[in-house]
Protein backbone atom coordinates (compact mmCIF):
# COMPACT_ATOMS: atom_id res chain seq x y z
CA UNK A 1 0.00 0.00 0.00
CA UNK A 2 3.04 2.06 0.93
CA UNK A 3 4.03 1.49 -2.83
CA UNK A 4 0.90 2.61 -4.07
CA UNK A 5 0.68 6.04 -2.48
CA UNK A 6 3.93 6.68 -3.55
CA UNK A 7 3.09 5.67 -7.39
CA UNK A 8 0.11 7.46 -7.68
CA UNK A 9 1.85 11.16 -6.78
CA UNK A 10 4.96 9.98 -8.89
CA UNK A 11 2.95 8.76 -12.16
CA UNK A 12 0.49 12.38 -11.86
CA UNK A 13 4.19 14.33 -12.04
CA UNK A 14 5.11 12.32 -14.32
CA UNK A 15 2.29 12.95 -16.81
CA UNK A 16 3.06 16.86 -17.48
CA UNK A 17 0.51 19.39 -19.50
CA UNK A 18 0.50 20.71 -22.97
CA UNK A 19 2.98 23.26 -22.52
CA UNK A 20 2.39 27.09 -23.49
CA UNK A 21 2.64 27.75 -27.21
CA UNK A 22 5.33 29.54 -28.08
CA UNK A 23 6.29 31.09 -31.18
CA UNK A 24 8.61 29.80 -33.69
CA UNK A 25 10.27 30.52 -36.95
CA UNK A 26 9.48 28.30 -39.85
CA UNK A 27 11.53 27.56 -42.40
CA UNK A 28 9.29 29.93 -44.91
CA UNK A 29 10.33 32.86 -43.12
CA UNK A 30 6.81 32.88 -41.80
CA UNK A 31 5.75 32.15 -37.94
CA UNK A 32 4.29 29.39 -36.32
CA UNK A 33 3.79 28.05 -32.65
CA UNK A 34 5.26 24.87 -31.07
CA UNK A 35 3.89 23.01 -28.01
CA UNK A 36 4.87 20.22 -25.91
CA UNK A 37 2.91 17.61 -24.07
CA UNK A 38 4.88 15.35 -22.71
CA UNK A 39 4.30 12.35 -20.16
CA UNK A 40 3.40 8.86 -19.98
CA UNK A 41 -0.58 10.02 -20.00
CA UNK A 42 -0.75 12.50 -22.61
CA UNK A 43 -0.78 11.93 -26.44
CA UNK A 44 -0.48 14.10 -29.51
CA UNK A 45 -3.78 14.31 -29.05
CA UNK A 46 -3.23 16.65 -26.04
CA UNK A 47 -1.24 19.10 -28.08
CA UNK A 48 -3.65 19.53 -30.74
CA UNK A 49 -6.42 20.34 -28.64
CA UNK A 50 -3.71 23.14 -26.91
CA UNK A 51 -2.98 24.28 -30.75
CA UNK A 52 -7.07 23.97 -31.00
CA UNK A 53 -7.75 26.33 -27.66
CA UNK A 54 -4.75 29.07 -28.47
CA UNK A 55 -6.07 29.52 -32.20
CA UNK A 56 -9.63 29.73 -31.19
CA UNK A 57 -10.50 27.08 -33.52
CA UNK A 58 -8.66 25.83 -36.84
CA UNK A 59 -5.27 25.30 -37.11
CA UNK A 60 -3.02 23.59 -39.30
CA UNK A 61 -0.21 20.93 -38.49
CA UNK A 62 3.55 22.01 -39.81
CA UNK A 63 5.16 18.79 -38.14
CA UNK A 64 4.32 16.46 -34.82
CA UNK A 65 7.05 14.46 -32.88
CA UNK A 66 6.44 11.43 -30.31
CA UNK A 67 9.35 10.21 -29.15
CA UNK A 68 10.77 7.48 -26.15
CA UNK A 69 12.73 9.34 -24.00
CA UNK A 70 13.65 6.30 -22.30
CA UNK A 71 11.73 5.42 -18.69
CA UNK A 72 12.10 4.96 -14.92
CA UNK A 73 11.30 2.30 -12.27
CA UNK A 74 8.47 2.29 -9.89
CA UNK A 75 9.89 2.04 -6.44
CA UNK A 76 9.31 -1.09 -4.93
CA UNK A 77 7.89 -2.48 -8.51
CA UNK A 78 9.25 -4.21 -11.33
CA UNK A 79 7.71 -1.82 -13.30
CA UNK A 80 9.23 0.11 -16.02
CA UNK A 81 6.86 3.12 -16.89
CA UNK A 82 8.19 4.61 -20.72
CA UNK A 83 9.05 8.64 -20.32
CA UNK A 84 7.70 10.31 -23.78
CA UNK A 85 8.24 13.34 -25.10
CA UNK A 86 6.13 15.06 -27.75
CA UNK A 87 5.56 18.09 -30.04
CA UNK A 88 3.82 19.35 -32.18
CA UNK A 89 4.71 22.79 -34.55
CA UNK A 90 1.54 24.54 -36.10
CA UNK A 91 0.03 27.89 -37.37
CA UNK A 92 -3.31 29.14 -36.80
CA UNK A 93 -6.24 29.53 -39.46
CA UNK A 94 -6.34 27.15 -42.19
Amino acid sequence: MRGLLFFVPALLGMAGCASTPILVALPDGSQGYSVSCNGTARSISDCMNAAAKFCRGSYKIVTEESRSAGGYIIPNTNIVAPLAQRSLIFTCGR
